[in-house]
């Protein structure tokens, strides 16, 4: 086991060695992605279990996405760094976008998840990876090229 420390001051809200919004990103993310997989699945198959699967992957992604932007929101708030980067603002004007798209998307799925599927359910599933693409990368810059996340001790 190794005795290295992470610095955790570029952070606001850390669990033990990792910001809490680092624990909390991927759950929305696989959600997203998993809508649009699905959506690809239907349009492929005709499966009608594909738009009931991916009515819930949305669903998911909007409980757990407020979730992690409101602590990612915390640190671009509060970390020194992150507001007066482009990067930052992409990235949170990006995911909050990610958001406002999921949530039409959910709302013309609820009404009839099959129906909705072609062509806009996999319009807004499109977009939503298009936008998620982007706006991960730019987390990422934030992350680890302006370490705005928990970092090794020693700059290791």
């Amino acid at each position: 086991m190794s005795d290295r420390t992470w610095d955790l001051s570029s952070t606001t809200m850390p669990i033990s060695t990792y910001s809490i919004r680092l624990v909390l990103i991927p759950l929305p993310v696989v959600a997203l992605l998993a809508a649009f997989a699905t959506d690809v699945a239907y349009w492929l198959t005709r499966d009608p279990l594909w738009p009931q699967v991916s009515l819930w992957m949305v669903a998911a992604g909007l409980v757990t996405g407020p979730t992690a932007g409101a602590v990612g929101l915390i640190d671009f708030l509060t970390v020194d760094g992150a507001r007066p980067a482009i990067a930052g603002w992409v990235h949170i004007m990006g995911m909050g976008t990610v958001l406002l798209v999921s949530l039409a998307s959910f709302f013309l799925r609820s009404a009839g998840p099959a129906e909705a599927i072609l062509p806009w359910g996999l319009i807004l599933s499109a977009v939503t990876t298009v936008l998620l693409a982007v706006g991960a990368w730019y987390g990422g810059l934030l992350a680890y090229r302006r370490a705005l996340s928990a970092v090794r001790a020693g700059g290791e």
